[in-house]
């Protein structure tokens, strides 16, 4: 079956914006996968440091045992070279008195055991150094992380001054930012007034529009200025309207606070 000859660019122009809806939809949801990964990333580290200092811990607690046990070491040791100094000077011992063989094979013995305590301390001591050396390198991979998408400077809070082209037609955006979250509202020339919602990753800004009457009506896409100040994209309709323009171009500059442009003090 033929269709009008009418028909053509209206069909064009529906396969136009469908590959553009879905080929900005893939983008977005990209965008929101590496969010969920960096989030599943950044929980699992902070699982591993978490294990990493209870490590630590019982490291320090069994080196502070072995302190005292080579402390007391040494008093035995100390205190069996006195008794076998005062034997030797002696020079016979009672039979109730132990013998000069059995105190320097105690001596002997104490002597070992220091030195395995002595060993064990060593070990002990690479342990801790290297447990510090891991929880350092997952607190920096954490602090990557948290400047990476999962946290982006929150420079959109606030109102923004919009201009859709190539109608001309002004916005007021005011918008809320909750590290990539971005949520708020906005009035437009012609009576429209809704909300909107969207993310900013990598300083990349994506905005749906949803009218409070119309529902979903267009989406934003740009890019935020590294001053924080300005964001220039384009913008493409979901509604397909007789002599209206279904994409363009749009910018946004943010006002300043009040507060600021009277010069009062914070």
């Amino acid at each position: 079956m033929r269709l009008p000859g009418r028909w053509t660019p209206v069909l064009l122009l529906v396969s136009v914006l469908g590959g553009r809806m879905l080929a900005a939809e893939k983008e977005e949801n990209a965008d929101r996968e590496g969010l969920r990964d960096a989030s599943a990333a950044i929980f699992t580290l902070k699982v591993h440091i978490d294990l990493e200092k209870a490590r630590l811990d019982r490291s320090l607690g069994e080196y502070q045992a072995a302190e005292g046990r080579r402390a007391e070491l040494q008093d035995r040791i100390s205190s069996l070279y006195d008794r076998l100094g005062a034997a030797l000077r002696k020079g016979s011992t009672s039979p109730d008195e132990e013998s000069e063989e059995s105190l320097a094979m105690q001596i002997e013995s104490a002597e070992r055991a220091e030195e395995l305590t002595r060993q064990e301390m060593r070990r002990l001591r690479e342990q801790i150094a290297d447990s510090r050396e891991r929880i350092r390198f997952i607190q920096e991979r954490l602090s990557t992380l948290h400047r990476s998408p999962t946290e982006e400077p929150e420079g959109l809070s606030g109102s923004w001054d919009v201009v859709y082209m190539p109608s001309k037609d002004k916005a007021v955006f005011t918008l809320r930012q909750s590290g990539v979250i971005i949520e708020g509202e906005y009035q437009q020339d012609g009576g429209y007034r809704g909300s909107l919602q969207g993310t900013l990753i990598n300083n990349k800004l994506v905005l749906h529009r949803i009218d409070s009457k119309l529902g979903a009506i267009s989406d934003l896409e740009g890019q935020l200025s590294s001053d924080l100040k300005t964001v220039k994209g384009s913008w493409m309709s979901r509604v397909i309207a007789d002599d209206s323009p279904v994409t363009g171009a749009w910018t946004a500059a943010k006002r300043e606070s009040r507060k600021k442009s009277d010069g009062s003090a914070p």
